[in-house]
């Protein structure tokens, strides 16, 4: 992967040879600094993938791919 990219993954979704940004999870009373900004980070990039997946449903973009790809 180049710098910069993200993967994003739930939980029990851990593809192997991969880094994978899975936010963390609540373990004490609250997270630290650095835990809400990865968690800002990922739910930043979580959005624009949605929104990427909408757009390919209601515009059926993956219709005029040929079926061999």
């Amino acid at each position: 992967m180049v710098g910069g990219d993200l993967v994003l993954a739930d939980k029990g979704f851990l593809p192997q040879g991969v880094s994978v940004s899975i936010p963390p999870f609540l373990t004490t009373e609250q997270f630290t600094r650095e835990e809400v900004a990865e968690t800002t980070r990922v739910a930043r990039a979580r959005i624009h993938v949605a929104r990427a997946i909408q757009r390919l449903k209601i515009y059926k973009i993956l219709l005029f791919l040929p079926e061999s790809y």
